[in-house]
């Protein structure tokens, strides 16, 4: 039996190989492997990304993953820029390699230590800093599976880091 870290280590191992093969930039040393995810994120969770366009931060139990929606997907303008979670690198698995305009996820990870609750509690943010807007789109909530989206939107021209803080209330 396998348990979850195992289990996760083995879907990141399998999308990237399959990343790995579909885009033909596979390592002969390993150099190209995926860093690993961070460990210890808690509540209250403060998200640092590179923002060009509209995307949804997306939280459901442990699990996070963006959904992209407008312009170039967070942190993939150029020189790739991982998420930060608390501080932590986050690099979310892209199923496309053009990302502009994709309508798609990442890969969903389950990152946090602490599950987001499915007790009809909600979720606040706080702190932004940066350019553009942030918005809670969707409370956590029995008919949507007690999952939260948070859109990040900045239609202006080129990219800007964003910071905001998520609570659980």
């Amino acid at each position: 039996m396998i348990d979850g870290s195992s289990r996760l280590r083995l879907v990141r191992l399998l999308i990237a190989v399959q990343m790995c093969v579909m885009l033909g930039a596979c390592s002969q040393n390993g150099e190209d492997e995926l860093p690993e995810p961070p460990e210890n994120v808690t509540f209250p969770l403060v998200v640092r990304a590179e923002i060009d366009g509209r995307s949804e931060l997306r939280i459901q139990g442990q699990s996070v993953w963006w959904h992209h929606f407008d312009f170039e997907a967070p942190g993939m303008w150029g020189d790739d820029q991982p998420t930060f979670l608390n501080g932590e690198e986050w690099w979310p698995i892209w199923p496309l390699d053009e990302l502009a305009n994709c309508n798609c996820a990442s890969t969903k990870e389950s990152l946090l230590q602490d599950p987001l609750k499915s007790d009809g509690s909600t979720i606040s943010i706080s702190g932004k800093v940066g350019r553009g807007d942030v918005r809670i789109v969707q409370q956590p909530a029995a008919g949507n599976n007690y999952t939260a989206s948070i859109e990040f939107s900045d239609p202006l021209p080129d990219r800007a880091w964003t910071s905001i803080t998520i609570s659980q209330n």
